[in-house]
């Protein structure tokens, strides 16, 4: 296969970014082609779409929490793992003050923990190849 630089593309693995405005997320390990020449990556057609599912989930999903409690303390929350890292801003902060991730409220966590089982899931399927169950339930 050729990249349209005429360069040849190679079978590795690379990594997602992207940032809105409540959240940003990083997918590593990714399988994708690689541009020997001009160092550009493709992802397959099913993972560019299967990657545009999972960043519109978590869209409308940061959306919901940053509108919960308008005007309180807000704080940020992390996760990373392996295969992805997930950071949201905005988040409802659980007391008058917030530092860091345990600091979020109960409601917020709830739907917080939601979204990451979402990403655990997704990436897992995308990184793999292998479906997960219920991909598409949302």
């Amino acid at each position: 296969m050729q990249c349209k630089c005429g360069g040849v593309l190679i079978d590795g693995k690379s990594t997602f970014r992207t940032s809105r405005k409540n959240f940003s997320l990083i997918i590593m390990n990714i399988p994708a082609k690689k541009c020997m020449r001009c160092d550009e990556v493709r992802f397959s057609g099913e993972t560019d779409e299967k990657l545009e599912l999972l960043t519109e989930r978590m869209e409308r999903g940061s959306s919901e929490i940053v509108r919960m409690k308008p005007g309180e303390v807000r704080t940020s929350f992390r996760k990373s793992t392996n295969n992805f890292t997930f950071i949201m801003e905005h988040v409802p902060a659980a007391k008058g003050t917030a530092s860091d991730d345990e600091e979020v409220a109960p409601e917020a966590a709830v739907l917080i923990k939601k979204l990451v089982n979402t990403i655990e899931r997704d990436s897992n399927e995308i990184i793999t190849g292998k479906p997960s169950a219920n991909l598409y339930d949302y």
